[in-house]
C-alpha cells in the first residue's frame, strides 16, 4: 500500500516548476511527492513510477524531438530506467539523429568526473564548445554509488548511438567513478578527466548547497536516518554507518562526513590516472580557466574549443539543469 501511495504521489501533475527539464508552462510535469526511503531504495517502484509518468505525460512530447527526450530523461530520472523507458529514450534518440550524417569514424568519448561541487558543469560547458560536440551534465538516469546493471545499459547504449554522430561526445558527473572498468571494456578507446577542487572548500560548497544543521540534506548518511529529509540522490553518494545520529546530522558532523567523501573520492582518482596515464587527466578546479589547462583538455579530448572563462554552478546547482540533457 505504501507503494502504490507513493506512486499516486509522484504521478499528481504539479505546477511546471521542474528542476532539470525547461518545459512550456501549459505541459506541467510531476514532482515527486511523499517519498519514502522504502520507495526511493526500491528499483522496482521505482520504475514502476517512471512509466507511470511516461504514460500520463508523455502524448504532449512530440516523437524525435529533443522536448521528448528531456521529458523521459526527467522521469527517469524521478524514477527508474525501466525496459519501456529505455526504449523509448533510445527510440527517440534515433529519430533525432536520423536526419545526421554517420560519422566514417566513431567520435571520440570523455567521461569527466569528480565529487560535485568541483566544477564539473563548467568542464562540460567548455567540453560543449568544442567543434561537433554533444557534451552533457549528469544525464539522467542517475547511476548508484552502487551501480545496477539496468543503468550501467542506458548509458553504454546512448554513449554508442551518440558517437555514430559526434566527433565529441561527453559526460560529466561524480557518479561514473564506481563504473570505469565497464566503460573502459565497453569503449576501449575512452580518455577520462578527473577534476580535484581545494578539500575545504569543497567541502563548504556542499554544506552551502545542501545546508548546514538538523532537517538539512545529508546524502552521507543511510536514507532513512531519522531526521534526515530522503531524496533520490542519497543513493548516488557514499553513506557511512552513523556513530552518533544526532551529532552526524550538525554542522561539525556533517562537516565531517562530507570531507571523509571527499578525500576518498580524491584519492581514487589519483590511484586511477596512476595506474592508467594514458586514458586519465586530472585537473585541478581552481585552474579550468588557465590557458594551459584548456589546452590540456582540448589534447586529451582531440578537440579544438574556445579559451573564455566560465564560472558555472556558483553557489547554485541550477546552472546546467536545464542545458546539458540530451
Amino acid at each position: 500500500m505504501a507503494e502504490l501511495a507513493a506512486e499516486l504521489a509522484l504521478t499528481t501533475l504539479a505546477p511546471a516548476s521542474t528542476r532539470r527539464l525547461a518545459v512550456p508552462p501549459d505541459r506541467p510535469v510531476p514532482e515527486p511527492l511523499a517519498l519514502t526511503a522504502d520507495i526511493i531504495c526500491n528499483p522496482t517502484a521505482r520504475a514502476r513510477l517512471a512509466d507511470r509518468i511516461a504514460d500520463t505525460m508523455g502524448h504532449q512530447y512530440a516523437p524525435g524531438t529533443v522536448q521528448r527526450s528531456r521529458f523521459l530523461l526527467h522521469a527517469m530520472d524521478m524514477g527508474h530506467p525501466s525496459a519501456r523507458m529505455r526504449a523509448a529514450y533510445m527510440e527517440n534518440l534515433r529519430l533525432l539523429l536520423r536526419h545526421r550524417p554517420a560519422l566514417a569514424t566513431q567520435g571520440r568519448l570523455v567521461v569527466a568526473m569528480g565529487t560535485g561541487r568541483c566544477g564539473s558543469t563548467s568542464l562540460c560547458h567548455i567540453l560543449s564548445g568544442c567543434a561537433d560536440a554533444c557534451a552533457t551534465h549528469e544525464n539522467p538516469p542517475m547511476l548508484y554509488w552502487k551501480p545496477r546493471s539496468e543503468q550501467v545499459a542506458f548509458h553504454l547504449q546512448r554513449f554508442a548511438q551518440l558517437r555514430r554522430y559526434f566527433t565529441l561526445v561527453a559526460d560529466a558527473a561524480h557518479w561514473w567513478i564506481n563504473a570505469i572498468d565497464v566503460l573502459v571494456r565497453s569503449f576501449p578507446d575512452i580518455r577520462f578527466i578527473g577534476l580535484i577542487r581545494d578539500r575545504d572548500a569543497c567541502v563548504e560548497s556542499f554544506l552551502r548547497i545542501k545546508g548546514a544543521g538538523p532537517n538539512t540534506i545529508n546524502h552521507w548518511l543511510p536514507p532513512g536516518t531519522p531526521g534526515q529529509p530522503v531524496t533520490p540522490w542519497d543513493l548516488a553518494y557514499p553513506s557511512y554507518p552513523p556513530n552518533r545520529p544526532e551529532a552526524d546530522q550538525q554542522v561539525d558532523g556533517k562537516r565531517a562526513l562530507i570531507g571523509r567523501y571527499v578525500d576518498e573520492y580524491n584519492a581514487q582518482l589519483e590511484c586511477l590516472a596512476a595506474e592508467d596515464p594514458r586514458r586519465w587527466l586530472l585537473l585541478r578546479t581552481e585552474a579550468l580557466d588557465a590557458p594551459e589547462t584548456r589546452l590540456r583538455i582540448f589534447a586529451h579530448a582531440g578537440a579544438s574549443g574556445h579559451f573564455a572563462p566560465v564560472r558555472l554552478n556558483t553557489d547554485t546547482t541550477q546552472d546546467g539543469m536545464n542545458a546539458y540533457r540530451y
